[in-house]
């Protein structure tokens, strides 16, 4: 039991590395765990990151206070290894560090002995720079939780990617222009489903010249399949089906 004691969120300060979608909803959530959240993303105003509940800050400056950092930013050339030794001896002692951003921001090997030495009393990681990572030393560390990338695998998650790629299909082959709240509302009720849906197959009419894409609901019993027909006739277009093969490759 001793040994499965931890520390609470309350009244902690939690280090947010960019604030894009996910680490603004991060930054959101904490607040309501009554967490004071400290942000840093140079790609954004002082005034958004307030916005999203979170104090600007310069990198170091989150290095020193937080008891926790947690990282969303896209791997790029000035992000490649950012959280490496120098950045860990900057950070508090005893801090607790996420990562479900890339792994090559990470220098695994100065994060192995952060852990070891325990200034880094704990990381949670769910991408590594070899993937998937094996047994690995960071992985099997017992002040490591190692989880597959897999935050979208949820039904809900995977039915809305089914519906952005029905409204880029229809962008494409020009059904629509811009994807406006009400085209998307039509085609979330056409693609209604308990299941997610995904695109498979591309038809053309011989008789109305017209195009469809069919999006089958996987593990359904009864009607298998909604459909998404494209009146505008493919000859206004010259390659219509190689077109749409492309696209539904994506």
């Amino acid at each position: 039991k001793q040994d499965l004691t931890g520390v609470e969120l309350e009244g902690k300060v939690l280090g947010v590395v960019g604030l894009g979608n996910i680490g603004s909803a991060v930054s959101h959530r904490a607040e309501f765990l009554g967490m004071k959240v400290l942000g840093h993303d140079p790609q954004l105003s002082t005034d958004e990151l307030w916005r999203w509940g979170a104090e600007p800050v310069d990198l170091s400056d989150l290095y020193a206070q937080a008891d926790f950092v947690s990282f969303h930013v896209p791997l790029t050339s000035e992000t490649r290894g950012m959280l490496d030794g120098q950045a860990l001896r900057c950070m508090k002692p005893g801090v607790r560090l996420v990562c479900t951003a890339r792994g090559d921001i990470i220098d695994e090997q100065a994060l192995l002995e952060a852990l070891e030495s325990g200034h880094v009393a704990g990381a949670a990681l769910d991408v590594f720079s070899q993937e998937p990572p094996g047994s690995s030393p960071l992985v099997t560390h017992p002040n490591v939780i190692a989880t597959p990338h897999i935050g979208a695998q949820t039904v809900e998650a995977q039915a809305r990617a089914a519906e952005d790629i029905a409204m880029e299909v229809l962008v494409a082959c020009g059904a629509l222009t811009t994807v406006t709240p009400c085209a998307f509302a039509a085609t979330r009720s056409i693609l209604s489903t308990p299941t997610p849906a995904r695109p498979t197959t591309f038809r053309q009419c011989p008789v109305s010249n017209t195009c469809a894409v069919t999006f089958v609901r996987p593990r359904t019993t009864r009607a298998s399949y909604s459909e998404i027909t494209v009146s505008k006739r493919s000859a206004e277009i010259p390659e219509w089906s190689s077109t749409w093969a492309a696209v539904l490759k994506i």
